[in-house]
């Protein structure tokens, strides 16, 4: 089915519609932004193969969990770009939870339990962290209020000097 015409099939007309009920208010413009584009992906999982062609048939069939398994293969692989990424060779840590969630979301939305699959978070890794450098930046580091008080006598001491 890669390349084939996704339009008329089944799943992808119940999934525009579910898509479009979802996004109307109190949906918010960037949710509704997000669940556009993950509907988007969808259908270009199924025109280019990343999913199996049964998917088209419903749209119970396009969220059944190896389906969803093998879209988020996809998309994190970076599969289903249509624009050139700075990284080409995966998404981020970022952008699958907002697939995730959306998934959740539409599956919800058309009373269909979703099942994802487990993903291996990455690691967090800490960089060193640059020491102060001097007084001044420990100064506002430590309090605001004494960064404040500090600013303020130096602005004092400036005018001070400037009658001598």
């Amino acid at each position: 089915m890669a390349g084939a015409p996704t339009t008329a099939a089944p799943s992808v007309e119940a999934l525009d519609a579910l898509v479009e009920r979802a996004c109307e208010p109190p949906t918010g413009m960037s949710r509704a932004k997000q669940l556009r584009w993950v509907s988007g992906e969808l259908r270009t999982a199924l025109e280019r193969g990343a999913i199996a062609p049964t998917a088209a048939d419903s749209l119970a069939l396009l969220f059944a969990p190896d389906t969803l398994a093998s879209y988020l293969t996809a998309a994190g692989r970076g599969l289903l770009r249509r624009k050139p990424a700075a990284r080409p060779g995966h998404a981020s840590p970022a952008s699958m939870r907002v697939r995730e969630d959306c998934l959740r979301i539409l599956g919800a939305r058309a009373g269909i339990t979703v099942t994802l699959p487990d993903r291996d978070t990455p690691k967090v890794e800490l960089r060193p962290v640059v020491a102060a450098a001097g007084p001044r930046v420990a100064a506002r580091t430590t309090s605001p209020s004494a960064w404040c008080m500090k600013a303020r006598m130096a602005q004092g001491s400036r005018r001070l000097g400037e009658g001598l």
